[in-house]
């Protein structure tokens, strides 16, 4: 085969919250993984991170008339005003990937969210995709012309969750066609789930952490799901994998810590007894939000996060942007105060509910006659280190290991890839 031919592999993690890539050409030998960060302008950058953006966030804007206008390259159609705000009159949707094909208990309210007039949860996924391809093949071909590689066959391997059964992985891949996935000849798609491809890519980085014949439990702490699953790795050239459980999920990911802390919020705005008008309960609701998500999502448990100042009272204070005093919403002078157990009470359900599908699927593998070496941790939600360090207590107190692995926000896009290096071989 000449270098100018060979075939390229595309690891696509698509998330309820954000979206990731790799890249990687299969030379058959020891392929080096590129991770796709050139995202369009148009599209806000995530807190603490470098211009070279390695996750593209999960959210589709249209404008008045419902077509896309949050992929624009063109800074002059960009979404993002500078203030880092929404440009007035566009519409902004997040959680579409959600509402596909949830678990049981993904919660009612969500479901009944405004939509987009005239459309579905799934062509809010397909307008999304449509433009994620594009991006991701001028990516691609960049790399190419960098590494000297010019065209050849391309290999997209998209992550769904776990717990989806084969018709809604049928169906989404349905959607993906849609969007454009397989149009070229050269181009074949194929789905890999999370849970797999967080395995594949621990493998590689860690090949000691699983031996062969052992199994062993994975847990993805995600944006909107937590799923667990145990596996055994019945060979290591090429990784072989058995799942050994049923995968278990829940609604207990860090969009549901969010969600209940915005109830508490709204909760107490709707104490202060004044109407708001037009769009400033709204802005009052976005700009709290994106103050819990990137102060105390974030932050709890680390010694950085800090308590408000003398002058305040709580555990955690939002600034509101508005002058207003109400003692029975604890608003002073806009600041809404929220008290310690308050707090907690938002993280704690996410951190029962996980441990609650970990002793599940120990008990399903003593039922087998099994011996678990331990749990993986994966997903963005571990992140939160008050979320992490408490999920991680709870398993030992299980009497069963956390296998230490770095955390990698691209772990599964990656495993993607090597999922399809790893098809060199046959199927996983």
């Amino acid at each position: 085969m000449s270098d100018e031919n060979q075939p390229g592999i595309v690891g696509i993690d698509f998330g309820g919250i954000s979206s990731s890539a790799a890249f990687a050409l299969d030379n058959g030998q020891n392929p080096e993984l590129k991770v796709l960060d050139q995202w369009p302008r148009a599209t806000p950058r995530f807190p603490e991170q470098d211009p070279e953006n390695p996750e593209i966030e999960s959210i589709v804007y249209y404008d008045q008339r419902f077509q896309v206008a949050g992929w624009s390259e063109d800074e002059e159609h960009a979404v993002i005003t500078p203030q880092g705000g929404t440009k007035p009159g566009l519409y902004v949707f997040r959680n579409f990937k959600s509402d596909l094909f949830p678990p049981e208990d993904y919660p009612e309210e969500l479901k009944a969210a405004i939509r987009v007039p005239g459309k579905t949860p799934e062509d809010i996924t397909v307008d999304y995709l449509r433009h994620l391809r594009v991006s991701i093949l001028s990516q691609v071909q960049r790399q190419r012309e960098n590494l000297e590689r010019g065209q050849g066959n391309l290999r997209v391997m998209i992550t769904t969750p776990s717990f989806w059964n084969e018709e809604a992985k049928a169906r989404f891949r349905e959607i993906a066609t849609e969007a454009g996935f397989e149009a070229k000849p050269d181009e074949k798609l194929d789905l890999i789930s999370g849970l797999e491809a967080a395995i594949l890519h621990a493998v590689f980085v860690q090949p000691a952490a699983s031996p062969v014949g052992e199994t062993f439990l994975v847990v993805d702490c995600g944006g909107h799901f937590v799923e667990a699953a145990t596996f055994e790795v019945t060979t290591k050239n090429p990784v072989r994998l058995e799942k050994r459980t049923k995968v278990s999920a829940s609604s207990c990911g860090s969009a549901e810590v969010t969600r209940r802390f915005l109830n508490l919020m709204i909760d107490k705005m709707d104490r202060t007894g004044i109407a708001f008008q037009g769009q400033t309960k709204h802005r009052m609701r976005h700009r709290c939000r994106k103050q819990f998500e990137e102060e105390v999502l974030l932050q709890l448990g680390k010694e950085a996060f800090q308590p408000p100042s003398e002058d305040l009272s709580g555990f955690w204070v939002a600034d509101l942007g508005v002058e207003i005093d109400c003692p029975e919403a604890d608003l002073t002078e806009g600041y809404m105060s929220f008290s310690e157990d308050e707090v907690y009470s938002c993280f704690d359900f996410a951190v029962e509910r996980t441990l609650e599908l970990v002793k599940e699927l120990i008990a399903a593998v003593e039922l087998q006659g099994l011996q678990l070496q331990g749990c993986l941790l994966v997903g963005g939600f571990n992140k939160c280190v008050y979320y992490s360090d408490r999920v991680r207590a709870g398993i030992a107190a299980l009497g069963l290991g956390t296998i230490q692995s770095d955390y990698d926000p691209l772990a599964f896009a990656k495993g993607a890839v090597l999922a399809g290096l790893n098809d060199r071989f046959g199927p996983i």
